[in-house]
């Protein structure tokens, strides 16, 4: 939508007495309008009406990404966590001792952390595509 009066705002010459002013309604909101004398000394500030709100309009207003990859965003399921929820937890609480004895004198070292690919499970169990039953 264009709107002369905020994409050129100055009519006048700095160096002349001024000729022209903007409209503007009983609100300061511009009309659009030139009017061709000198505007009656008042404190006005024009602001614009606020844009609607879009969530949907998040990437696009603030140019996160390309224009032509905003489609593929609106499609893409979007994740905000921690980042210390990627890191991989204990499957099973065990004390020092008790791991020692599960271990043994020369066994090898236990490994209880889940897997990457339980972490993801955990921290984005949407994004996993489970198996679909057969019929």
């Amino acid at each position: 939508m264009l709107n002369p009066f905020f994409d050129h705002p100055i009519l006048n010459s700095p160096y002349e007495h001024p000729l022209r002013h903007w409209e503007l309604d009983e609100a300061g909101q511009p009309t659009q309008k030139i009017v061709e004398s000198r505007r009656s000394a008042k404190f006005i500030t024009p602001i614009p009406k606020p844009k609607k709100h879009d969530p949907d309009s998040y990437y696009a207003s603030r140019e996160l990404v390309p224009g032509d990859m905003l489609e593929d965003v609106n499609r893409a399921k979007i994740v905000i966590t921690n980042y210390h929820a990627f890191k991989l937890r204990e499957r099973i609480d065990l004390s020092k001792g008790g791991r020692q004895l599960l271990q043994g004198r020369c066994g090898d070292e236990l490994n209880t952390q889940e897997t990457e690919g339980q972490m993801i499970q955990r921290v984005m169990p949407d994004l996993i595509a489970r198996p679909q039953p057969r019929h």
